[in-house]
């Protein structure tokens, strides 16, 4: 998979347009697909942010991530 490189400020950026869409959505109940699409992008950039880029989100999500990287 390949790596990209952008600066924190548009990591924070990014983490926090998905933070108010979530909240906007009341997507942390997780029902809808787009819900879960949110919440898993949300954790994703705060991965990023703390440096675990590895580290895997929402255990439900877990097997959608491993077949993306697998691609």
């Amino acid at each position: 998979m390949k790596e990209l490189k952008i600066y924190e400020y548009q990591a924070k950026e990014i983490e926090d347009t998905l933070r108010m869409v979530a909240n906007t959505l009341k997507s942390h109940s997780k029902e809808t697909c787009l819900d879960r699409n949110v919440i898993q992008s949300w954790e994703m950039i705060q991965n990023v942010l703390t440096g675990e880029i590895d580290k895997l989100t929402s255990p439900h999500l877990t097997q959608k991530y491993k077949d993306r990287k697998n691609k």
